[in-house]
């Protein structure tokens, strides 16, 4: 009898071992952990963070799994939805190139809330967070790109598949447990675009960590004994053939090569808080005015070639991704990022504030900046930018960016990962303490009581 996918899948995941892991996937999960750690403290104290915070707080519950820089502990369904909010509250977090997901934000909560509740030897902890990570991947590549054009946001879709695996693997569910795990995750994989693309809500940030909430809440029903869908993937009502209708998924991006192909190894590191969209842009933007005499009042347009489907997410509509409505919203506006570039010279936490929109100089320059389609641009396998500055005095200068930075073409080296994490987890806590959560996360592997961790997580 053939096996569904899930049950593929579910096979593969409960045979899974660390040690038939490259090195090189182990310390990049790592880094990922860490970079979602540092993201935490970095939005603890913002308004979204706190709403979430109290929220859960006032559900009350047994106290299993800490909200990160809250020094306070809830039920870990609920521990993973604040943590996942924070994480991605920045947009400063992952993506995986291909299928243009966000994975942190989904699966480090989770790994880090059950390894808290079942006091977890870091091993399996690793081991989850990897699975986890990898088939976050795998699934949003399957879709080929397809659950983005449908209006999907495919952080939420694969994020959810992606995550109960990593919960399955951390509460150590049998194969057949977590076939049903999947089957049931499957029927809360939802997020729509539209919450990012018009307006500047903060609904963009609930849906990796409702896919986080979801997947937990999946695998722990099956735990139990509840039941799931076996055929979740390709049945003719599932996830793909349902939210892709009438596409289906590329099947092999999600099952060839399982344990040899690492699609973990294409999750990119993010410099700017802001779509990754934008950052070749950025790049660009600082490479020419280290070039080049460029004075902000002598420039007279500014034209970026940019692939159709990025252009509905950072360029449509022009007015107003010219004019955003919050710092959130600038998050996913070209025009505003270049300007702010121009005008700064850096792009940082501060540029995306609700002040900073309303900047005089900047907006005097985001006037000028029009972006043109570029069909043969490889995105969504690379994030590439071709930007042109045009001045008043008839000098026209080009910049051609083929790789964001921190992607695997460019990366972002370990000592500026580890940067990014002090940074970041320095807005909440001291050096000391974050030298022992980086050591922390640095020697996973060697941990047998995951109780240590938590403890520097209730800083």
């Amino acid at each position: 009898m053939n096996q569904s996918v899930s049950q593929k899948i579910a096979q593969y995941a409960y045979n899974f071992q660390l040690k038939d892991t490259p090195a090189d996937i182990v310390a990049k999960a790592k880094s990922i952990m860490l970079d979602a750690i540092g993201l935490c403290f970095a939005t603890t104290d913002m308004e979204y963070a706190d709403i979430s915070y109290r929220l859960v707080e006032g559900f009350g519950g047994t106290a299993e799994s800490t909200v990160i820089g809250r020094s306070f502990k809830v039920p870990a369904v609920w521990a993973v939805l604040v943590n996942g909010i924070q994480i991605h509250g920045h947009d400063y977090d992952d993506t995986h190139a291909g299928s243009v997901a966000h994975t942190a934000p989904v699966i480090a909560p989770i790994v880090m809330a059950l390894g808290e509740r079942n006091n977890l030897p870091g091993i399996q902890i690793l081991e989850a967070l990897v699975l986890g990570l990898e088939f976050d991947c795998r699934v949003g590549l399957a879709s080929c790109g397809g659950f983005h054009k449908r209006g999907f946001h495919t952080t939420a879709l694969a994020g959810v598949m992606g995550g109960v695996i990593a919960a399955a693997k951390a509460l150590g569910l049998n194969p057949d447990q977590v076939c049903h795990a999947q089957g049931i995750a499957g029927s809360t994989a939802a997020g729509l675009r539209e919450a990012y693309l018009s307006g500047g809500s903060w609904t963009k940030m609930l849906h990796p960590a409702w896919a986080a909430h979801g997947a937990v809440m999946a695998a722990l029903l099956a735990q139990q004994g509840y039941t799931g869908t076996p055929t979740v993937y390709e049945g003719r009502f599932g996830l793909f053939k349902s939210h892709l209708h009438p596409d289906d998924a590329d099947y092999s991006a999600l099952l060839d090569d399982l344990g040899e192909r690492w699609e973990i190894r294409n999750i990119d590191f993010k410099p700017y808080p802001c779509g990754v969209i934008n950052h070749a842009f950025i790049e660009s933007v600082f490479k020419l005015q280290q070039q080049q005499d460029m004075a902000i009042d002598a420039i007279k347009q500014v034209v970026c070639h940019i692939h159709p489907d990025a252009a509905q997410t950072v360029c449509e509509p022009i007015p107003s991704k010219r004019r955003p409505e919050s710092g959130y919203h600038a998050k996913f506006s070209l025009p505003f990022a270049v300007a702010a570039a121009l005008v700064d010279r850096e792009v940082s936490l501060k540029t995306f504030s609700d002040a900073k929109v309303k900047d005089p100089e900047i907006l005097g320059v985001v006037d000028r900046v029009d972006f043109q389609v570029d069909p043969d641009s490889p995105y969504p396998a690379t994030y590439p930018a071709r930007i042109e500055i045009r001045m008043t005095d008839g000098r026209v200068f080009t910049h051609y960016q083929p790789h964001n930075k921190g992607s695997r073409e460019n990366p972002m080296t370990e000592s500026e990962i580890r940067e990014k994490f002090y940074s970041n987890a320095m807005h909440k806590i001291t050096r000391a303490q974050a030298d022992e959560i980086y050591d922390c996360i640095m020697q996973l592997e060697d941990l047998d009581d995951s109780l240590i961790l938590s403890r520097y997580l209730n800083y």
